[in-house]
C-alpha cells in the first residue's frame, strides 16, 4: 500500500481500464512533510487492495496540491508543488489496457500559470468533453485566485 500522506490527488478509475485490478480509485503524488511522491495507486474497493499503477514515459516531478481528473481514458494531472517550485505542467497519464504511459501536453493560447490546489473537472456538453481548471494559489498569493 502508498506510504501515509496527504495533499495527494485522487479520482475514480471505474470503468476507464481493462486492466483488471485497476481499482476504483486512483491516488497520484502528496507528501508527508519530508517527501513529495509521484507515484500512482489504485485503490479496490471490491477486494480492499492497493496496488503501484506501473508506467513508461516521463512521470511528473514529485509533488503535492496538484489538480486531477479522468477524461477519454486518462487521468489528468496539472500543476501543485514540491514546497520550491509551483507547477504549470499538464500531463496525462493514459489507462487504456494494460499499458500505462506518461505524456506531457503542450498548450497554446492563455495558459493559467503557475498552480497549488486548483480544481480540474472534465464536463461533457452536446458530445464534446473538455477540461476545466478553476482556482487555485500563485507562488505569491496565499488565497485563491
Amino acid at each position: 500500500s502508498p506510504a501515509g500522506r496527504y495533499e495527494h490527488s485522487a479520482v475514480s478509475s471505474t470503468g476507464i481500464s481493462t486492466d483488471p485490478g485497476s481499482g476504483d480509485m486512483l491516488v497520484f503524488g502528496g507528501t508527508d512533510s519530508t517527501t513529495y511522491y509521484n507515484d500512482v495507486w489504485a485503490f479496490s474497493s471490491l477486494t480492499r487492495l492497493w496496488r503501484e499503477i506501473s508506467s513508461s514515459g516521463t512521470a511528473p516531478s514529485a509533488r503535492a496540491g496538484a489538480g486531477m481528473s479522468r477524461m477519454d481514458g486518462s487521468v489528468w494531472v496539472y500543476g501543485g508543488y514540491n514546497g520550491a517550485t509551483v507547477y504549470s505542467d499538464i500531463m496525462t497519464l493514459g489507462l487504456s489496457g494494460s499499458t500505462h504511459s506518461w505524456t506531457s501536453i503542450s498548450t497554446t493560447g492563455d495558459v493559467p500559470g503557475q498552480l497549488k490546489y486548483p480544481a480540474l473537472v472534465a464536463l461533457t456538453e452536446a458530445n464534446v468533453t473538455k477540461l476545466y481548471l478553476y482556482g487555485g494559489l500563485t507562488p505569491s498569493t496565499t488565497t485563491a485566485n
